[in-house]
């Protein structure tokens, strides 16, 4: 009698599954998130939105993917995602990364994983201190990753880079270079008031004192004019138990 209870529980729970989100791919990697974002506790049902938004480049244990069909319109992949705290829920499977890197210097967007497929569309966009986002992986001829990123069309990018040339994948430097770029954006907006400009700045000096290269030059470079210069020109001391001495007078002396 209990293998039958047991299968009957195993068919009510997969026939569950099958009518919330249909195809499931499990896993238990890492991934981080394109851009800010909210979590939604139930699958394609944004009234479900949980209390809190992920913000861009911040890692998430990915559980699984799974496929979600609408009344209308076309099925879409959904990430059932924990957070740190252990909060879970869910958010669409494209915004999410495999990782995030920094370009740290001269670094070159191909547009295949070989260097004679030539420079890729978008690869003048790939700046010191840019985040990009890593989408796939090869290492057939030495390490390659292809990368994505950009705010817009104008600075959208899209290509293959070699591995370990002016490009980093530390997790520190990454938020670093999240922030400088959130930072930059308002101190850079004329239109930002006076509050969100004194939060930009007050960011920038601490990424100028805090943060690991480059981004700490990047963010002195920027807000060079609301900075402490690096070595401040010290005073001399004047020692007030010294008098000056006292001058002979040129005035001839009358007899």
């Amino acid at each position: 009698m209990k293998p039958f209870v047991l299968f009957l529980a195993a068919l009510t729970l997969f026939t569950a599954e099958c009518k919330q989100g249909g195809k499931i791919s499990q896993s238990t990697e890492t991934r981080v998130t394109r851009f800010r974002m909210g979590v939604l506790k139930t699958m394609g049902d944004p009234k479900s939105a949980l209390p809190l938004s992920l913000e861009k480049g911040e890692v998430v244990t990915l559980d699984r993917i799974e496929s979600y069909k609408p009344a209308q319109g076309a099925a879409v992949e959904y990430a059932k995602i924990k957070i740190a705290g252990g909060q879970e829920g869910y958010v669409v499977a494209s915004y999410l990364a495999k990782s995030g890197v920094v370009i740290t210097g001269d670094a070159k967007l191909y547009q295949r994983p070989n260097i004679t497929s030539g420079l890729a569309r978008g690869n003048s966009n790939l700046t010191v201190g840019t985040v990009a986002f890593v989408e796939n992986e090869e290492f057939s001829d030495g390490e390659w990753v292809e990368v994505s990123g950009g705010a817009n069309s104008a600075s959208y990018f899209r290509g293959w880079l070699k591995g370990g040339a002016g490009i980093s994948k530390d997790t520190e430097l990454v938020t670093a270079a999240v922030r400088f770029e959130q930072a930059a954006e308002i101190y850079k907006n004329p239109k930002a008031s006076s509050k969100t400009k004194e939060e930009a700045t007050a960011t920038l000096k601490d990424l100028a004192s805090s943060a690991p290269a480059p981004i700490n030059q990047l963010a002195r470079e920027l807000a060079s004019g609301d900075l402490p210069p690096d070595n401040p020109p010290v005073e001399p001391k004047r020692d007030e138990g010294i008098q000056p001495l006292e001058q002979p007078s040129t005035t001839p002396q009358s007899n």
